[in-house]
């Protein structure tokens, strides 16, 4: 029996970031019944069991996209006939000569936490999914679009990117998706994360593990310069600031160009000066 409760599948934001998202957005639901599941590299301790956190390898958002979108269809297709389940049918035939033990290792995306994730939206009495500046702004968005649209024209569950609604999808690109899945990206080295919700911030700071200090040859309180080219935060002087609660070889900053856009990969690696 499904329960009242809602479920929203968010990709690609951190927690933070949700509350402002929920309430901005027209298409996501509101209520006190509402669950979060929430997939992004970085988990950060200070929010509650209410919110579940799985964190997955930066840059291998594409790889995260087709799991959860096999995960869902294999349980589906139990549930739906004719045209629905037929194109379902074909979909997983393709799928099958993809290489997910390859996919789920690079994107280190667990088959329990996937069944976990599959479990609360069978449960729930509506389950939608969100895509944050991870997945909506990755090298591949198109085939992202492509792969959560399939979730939306055989599950029913609505996929927002942007304050819209994604239109449905055909099959012609699951051999331009196979061919993607083959080399994933490593995420080595440390990594920047540059939070949708940092525009118009003058007091500039990056929030960091102490592996990421490590790796930026800095100490707490140092300040730094972010050089990657053509960025809103190029030139920018941020103090670094160490917090327990983040988790992984990443800094979170906090403030970017006023006359900047967000609309870019959040993720970026650490290339800097030390002031």
């Amino acid at each position: 029996m499904k329960s009242r409760r809602q479920v929203i599948i968010i990709l690609g934001a951190m927690p933070h970031e949700v509350e402002a998202m929920v309430a901005s957005n027209t298409l996501v639901p509101k209520s006190s019944l509402v669950q979060k599941i929430i997939l992004h590299p970085i988990a950060d301790t200070r929010y509650d069991d209410s919110t579940l956190q799985i964190q997955y390898e930066i840059g291998t958002e594409l790889g995260v996209a087709t799991l959860l979108a096999k995960a869902i269809l294999a349980k589906v297709v139990l549930h739906i006939s004719g045209a629905e389940l037929d194109f379902a049918t074909n979909v997983l035939k393709r799928f099958s000569s993809f290489d997910f033990g390859y996919i789920s290792s690079e994107s280190s995306l667990s088959e329990e936490e996937l069944e976990n994730i599959v479990q609360d939206c069978e449960e729930a009495q509506k389950c939608c999914i969100f895509l944050g500046n991870a997945f909506a702004y990755h090298k591949d968005k198109e085939l992202i679009y492509e792969v959560v649209r399939l979730l939306s024209k055989v599950a029913d569950i609505p996929i927002i990117a942007n304050n819209n609604a994604l239109d449905m999808p055909d099959l012609a690109f699951l051999d331009r998706l196979e061919s993607s899945l083959e080399d994933l990206p490593e995420s080595n080295g440390a990594f920047v994360y540059f939070t949708p919700n940092a525009l118009d911030i003058g007091d500039y700071r990056i929030y960091a593990t102490k592996q990421f200090l490590a790796l930026a040859k800095s100490k707490n309180g140092d300040k730094i310069t972010l050089k990657n080219q053509n960025m809103p935060y190029e030139n920018i002087s941020y103090e670094v600031v160490e917090v327990p609660y983040l988790r992984g070889v990443v800094g979170v900053a906090q403030g970017v160009s006023q006359s900047a856009s967000m609309d870019f990969y959040p993720f970026n690696t650490l290339q800097s000066v030390r002031i």
